[in-house]
Formats: C-alpha cells, structure tokens, sequence
C-alpha cells in the first residue's frame, strides 16, 4: 500500500499527465485553475512516454528509477518500472494491479478506494465533477492539485514547458517524501495495444487480493 499510496518506491506509479496549455500571467483563482486543468485533460485520450523517477525522503535522495508508461481515460494506467529492478503497475478502471518479479507477487486493490488519495487518479476519472473534489491552483505553466476527499491525499504538481509540453509531475505526502517524476518522448493520443491495460497472473505467481478487505 504505501507504494500505491505515495505513487513512490519501487514501481510507483505514476504517472503523467499532459498536454497543451497556454495558460500566462499571475496565478488563476481555484475555480478558473480547476475548469481550465480539465478542459486541458477533456482532450486528452491517451499520453505514453519514459519517465525518470526521483524519490526524496526529508530531502535525502532514497531511489532512481526509470521505465515506460501509458495513460488513457477512462482511469486506466500501465506503469512499468525498468531499472534498477522491474515492477508494473496496471490501472484497469475496476482493479489496481502491482506485480513485483523479485517477490514473485502481485497484489490488487480496488482502484475506486485508491482514487480518493490520489489527485493523479481523479483527474483521470471522468465522473469526478467539482472544483469540490479537488483543489486546484495555477502559476504560471505549473498546477498543482490536491484532492478534498482524504485527508492524507497527495499533493500533485503538473508542469509544463513553454511550448506546452507536460514535463514532469511532482507528488508529496505528509511523510515527507516527494516524488519527482520527468518525462521523454512523450506523445499524444496516439494508438496503442487494446489489451495494455488487461493484466494477466504469471504462474506460480503469489496473489494478495486486498479488494475484499
């Protein structure tokens, strides 16, 4: 859980998000900041790239990790951590799904129960509506986001470049742990594999199903 939770550690998450926003001057209002931030992700269908992942805890560098992703909406995640150790994460829209091949285990959890703590997962979720769900707020090319629905929900920060490209995604728990994620090649709603987001258990696989608890 605490890898879901914090998107941090070995194959954390996350992930991503996007796109063309041209959005100058002072900082918005919550309000404008909200309905600007999801008119952005209303054209988004899809975002894949690679990733670079830095992990702090109170500022001490704890992990550098490097892999590929892909997002798509409604709700659903690939997440796959490359180096230094392979770990995939896979967001279905029902199911949370984290396999780990070095502890030969795969552990699944309601992704509805995640998506409470986690702005990431939120902004994904198209039945989500309401600056009332989300605190949102923009500086410049960067928003930053935090859900009003737990109270140990992450803090989240999208940046883009100037040409309003998404680079990098920050998160931060109450822990005093940060992630701080940047990313390469990324493309835009372009095709990809219909059953990426379909997880199938290897053999001799351990599962911990934490759905039903």
């Amino acid at each position: 859980m605490r890898i879901l939770r914090g998107w941090a550690r070995r194959g954390t998450l996350i992930s991503g998000f996007i796109l063309f926003v041209g959005f100058n001057g002072a900082q918005a209002n919550q309000q404008e900041a909200y309905e600007a931030l999801r008119t952005i992700l209303g054209d988004m269908q899809n975002l894949q790239g690679e990733f670079e992942q830095r992990i702090y805890e109170n500022d001490e560098l704890l992990q550098n990790l490097t892999g590929r992703f892909v997002i798509a909406r409604p709700a659903q995640v690939y997440w796959e951590t490359l180096a230094p150790e392979q770990t995939v994460l896979v967001a279905d829209g029902e199911t949370l799904w984290y396999y780990d091949p070095f502890i030969e285990q795969v552990t699944l959890f309601n992704q509805n129960e995640m998506t409470a703590s986690n702005p990431l997962l939120m902004l994904l979720d198209q039945q989500i509506e309401g600056a009332d769900s989300l605190h949102v707020e923009q500086n410049g090319q960067i928003f930053t986001v935090v859900s009003h629905q737990d109270e140990n929900a992450q803090t989240l920060r999208l940046e883009f470049s100037d040409d309003h490209v998404l680079v990098g995604i920050q998160m931060e728990t109450g822990t005093e742990q940060l992630s701080d994620i940047r990313f390469t090649r990324v493309e835009l709603n372009q095709s990809i594999a219909n059953d990426l987001f379909d997880f199938e258990v290897p053999e001799n696989v351990q599962v911990d199903d934490q759905r039903s608890r």
